[in-house]
């Protein structure tokens, strides 16, 4: 039997009598699914079978162990889950990146799409690499700061909108960026 794993994120708005209420950051095994739910297998903790348990799609995300990374327009992305064509029409993907991934790469509908080509098809636009975001498919992987290059010290964000780093104790800082990615990359490249 194939089975995914899900691990629990948003507690807090599942209610007080959903079973899994309790649960954040624990992963269970996944059988079958719907539009809106997973079905778990296994037991919960009063060894309940947990086989007709089900937990909404929108209180957890999908953990895989191993998924790829790829870094475009400076930002890293890591792969939640498989990327294939019918999963992105399922999804509500525009017609024209669909037309684009069939037109520039061989997949079939059901084919796992490379994370290079999905996101690659997706970066003309900011927004439909939020897309992949929102729809589960991946999730951006901020890049840690390095130590000052002066000092050694460990930078500090200074604004809000994180695109501003300063050292706290030789006080040497960045510009401010556009986005925290370009704030992590000029920072970065000092060092």
């Amino acid at each position: 039997m194939n089975t995914i794993k899900v691990r629990v994120v948003k507690t807090g708005l599942a209610k007080r009598d959903w079973w899994y209420y309790d649960k954040d950051g624990q992963v269970f095994d996944v059988t079958h699914f719907d539009s809106t739910d997973y079905q778990c297998m296994g037991s919960d903790i009063n060894g309940r079978p947990a086989e007709n348990f089900y937990i909404a799609k929108t209180d957890c995300v999908i953990v895989e162990d191993e998924m790829e990374t790829y870094t475009v327009k400076g930002v890293t992305y890591k792969q939640l889950k498989d990327i294939t064509v019918k999963a992105l029409i399922l999804a509500g993907a525009e017609d024209g990146d669909i037309d684009h991934i069939f037109d520039n790469y061989d997949y079939n509908y059901t084919e796992p799409i490379s994370l290079e080509n999905a996101l690659d098809c997706a970066s003309s636009c900011n927004e439909k690499l939020g897309w992949l975001v929102d729809q589960g498919f991946t999730e951006k992987v901020e890049e840690e700061l390095k130590p000052c290059p002066f000092c050694g010290g460990k930078p500090v964000w200074q604004s809000a909108d994180r695109n501003w780093i300063k050292c706290p104790v030789c006080g040497i800082d960045t510009l401010i960026m556009d986005s925290t990615e370009e704030a992590i990359s000029l920072w970065n490249k000092r060092v």
